[in-house]
C-alpha cells in the first residue's frame, strides 16, 4: 500500500474538499530517497555547468518529485555563477527567490555530504544496554550533553573536557567501557 502512495503522491493535490484526491487521506507521505539531497546537488551543478538541462529531469513518475522544480528555479535563484567552478557563495543566491531556502540548503548545506567521502566508517560495537548502563547511563548522558553545551556556548573552555572525561569514567564510564569491551571480545 505504501508503494502505491509513494507512486501516486505527486498526483495528489493540496486542495481540501469532498471531491479532491486527499479528502479521505489523513496525511501525505513524506518519504524521500535516502540520497535525494546528494543526487539533487549533483543534478543542480550539472545544470549550472551546462552539462544537463532542467528538462532532463522532467519525469512525472520520478521518485524525486522536487528535482525538476529545483533545476528550473536555478534560473531565478542563482546569479553570477562561474561555469565549472562548482562553488557558490551567499552572494550567488537570490535571497528574494521563493526557492532560496531549498536551493541554499542543498547547494551549501549538503555540499559536505555530496562531495566528501568518509575516510573511514565507524560502527557501534554494542547496540544494547549493559548492566551498568541501565543504572548509570542517564546521568552520564546528561553530563555529556551539558558539557558539550557549555563548551559550545563558551561557558567552559575546551580544556574543561579533559576533566569531564575523568569524571565520566569515575561515575560509571570505566565499568561501561569494560562491559562493552567484554562484549566485543566475546564476538
Amino acid at each position: 500500500m505504501n508503494n502505491v502512495w509513494i507512486r501516486d503522491e505527486n498526483k495528489l493535490t493540496t486542495d481540501y474538499g469532498q471531491n479532491t484526491s486527499i479528502y479521505w487521506y489523513p496525511l501525505r507521505n513524506s518519504m524521500a530517497l535516502l540520497d535525494e539531497c546528494e543526487v539533487t546537488y549533483h543534478a543542480l551543478y550539472d545544470v549550472l555547468n551546462g552539462e544537463a538541462t532542467a528538462e532532463d529531469y522532467n519525469e512525472t513518475d520520478s521518485a524525486m518529485k522536487l528535482l525538476y522544480n529545483d533545476c528550473v528555479s536555478l534560473e531565478t535563484g542563482i546569479k553570477d555563477y562561474e561555469v565549472g567552478s562548482n562553488t557558490l557563495s551567499i552572494e550567488n543566491f537570490n535571497i528574494e527567490d521563493p526557492n532560496f531556502p531549498r536551493l541554499y540548503s542543498i547547494l551549501a548545506g549538503d555540499r559536505p555530504c555530496a562531495i566528501d567521502t568518509p575516510d573511514k566508517s565507524v560502527y557501534s560495537v554494542c547496540y544494547s544496554q549493559t548492566e551498568t548502563m541501565e543504572s548509570k547511563w542517564a546521568n552520564l548522558e546528561t553530563a555529556e550533553n551539558e558539557m558539550g553545551l557549555r563548551i559550545i556556548t563558551g561557558k567552559d573552555d575546551i580544556s574543561a573536557f579533559d576533566a569531564f572525561v575523568d569524571r565520566w569514567y569515575a561515575e560509571g564510564g570505566t565499568e561501561i567501557t569494560a562491559e562493552v569491551q567484554a562484549m566485543a571480545d566475546a564476538d
